[in-house]
């Protein structure tokens, strides 16, 4: 029987830092967007669908820029958001495409146009970022966070401020 304790045999195995995994940590469910060249995401309990974008969207006379029109969603008439004038970002390049997320607020429920769905994620929560004051006016108001994802900055959006904003 050999004398090599457990540290010994430790040490020729370096651990990883991508093998190191905090379990009591809390994850949250990100589903992460694109808008133009921009990366967003929102809280996954926020969204209750994701649709192919390819639903027939009746434009309503009179509404803002913000409201692309409806759709007609098993039995439900449902309002579809435009992200892109709320942000002052610029118009996507085929206005009419890109994926629709079914969100439910509080009190409201909606899709919201997107340009691309990337991805659903579960994330550290230690891994969101406080709003840096570097961020752009027009988006401090619907942020709650920034964090990392596969590179490249991406901004956390809270759904609920974006609803409360296109009520008023």
């Amino acid at each position: 029987m050999s004398d090599t304790t457990l540290d010994q045999i430790l040490a020729k195995y370096p651990a990883r830092e991508e093998d190191v995994v905090n379990i009591d940590e809390p994850l949250i469910t990100l589903v992460v967007i694109r808008l133009g060249n921009d990366l967003f995401a929102f809280h996954g309990r926020l969204i209750k669908e994701v649709l192919s974008g390819d639903e027939p969207v009746y434009h309503v006379p009179g509404m803002p820029d913000s409201v692309e029109g409806v759709i007609h969603l098993r039995g439900v008439i449902e309002s579809v958001i435009l992200l892109h004038p709320l942000l002052q970002l610029p118009a996507p390049h085929l206005p009419g495409t890109g994926a629709l997320l079914l969100g439910q607020g509080k009190t409201i429920r909606s899709a919201v146009r997107v340009d691309r769905m990337l991805d659903v994620i579960e994330l550290p929560q230690s891994l969101i970022q406080p709003v840096p004051e570097t961020l752009p006016a027009a988006l401090r108001p619907y942020c709650c966070g920034l964090f990392d994802y596969r590179g490249q900055p991406a901004t956390l959006l809270d759904l609920e401020l974006v609803f409360s904003a296109w009520q008023q």
